[in-house]
């Protein structure tokens, strides 16, 4: 016996017809039961009373800083009572034309550098040091950076 000969216990068209059924009563349902059954307020209820709705925002991205280390330096410069500093522009006066005795180190000992001129302009780049009853400055010229050394105070006057 052939399987094509044999009656089928469901056909094709009862499968379609209970498809199209079970759609239409699940659509049916949900009509019913989303649409059409009245919202329940409670009692005392107001008709206009509305849903609080309490949005959180998402986090964001903040930038962030991150402090560096930067070395700090303190320099503490003595300042003078004619107003001598290390870091003030000084010319040479009063020294009766012959000049101011520059020497590589600060006293009256020892060797001379040069004699500076009177009106000639230094900068003071180091100092003071007291030796010899004299106040010693180290001096650089504003002109020749080859031109230094140390020289007393009493001979020196800042220029404004």
């Amino acid at each position: 016996m052939n399987h094509d000969d044999q009656p089928r216990i469901i056909s094709l068209t009862s499968c379609l017809t209970i498809l199209v059924l079970g759609m239409m009563v699940f659509v049916g349902l949900f009509f019913f039961f989303a649409v059409r059954l009245p919202v329940n307020r409670g009692s005392g209820a107001d008709e206009n009373a509305r849903a609080l709705l309490t949005v959180i925002p998402a986090p964001t991205l903040t930038p962030t800083v991150y402090a560096t280390k930067v070395p700090q330096t303190l320099e503490i410069h003595y300042v003078s009572e004619d107003g001598l500093s290390v870091g003030t522009v000084v010319e040479v006066y009063d020294t009766g034309s012959t000049g101011l005795s520059v020497r590589p180190q600060p006293g009256t000992g020892g060797y001379l550098n040069f004699v500076a001129q009177e009106g000639e302009r230094f900068k003071i780049i180091d100092g003071p040091d007291s030796r010899n009853d004299y106040i010693w400055w180290k001096l650089e010229s504003v002109n020749d950076p080859d031109r230094s050394g140390w020289a007393a105070s009493n001979f020196l006057r800042a220029v404004r």
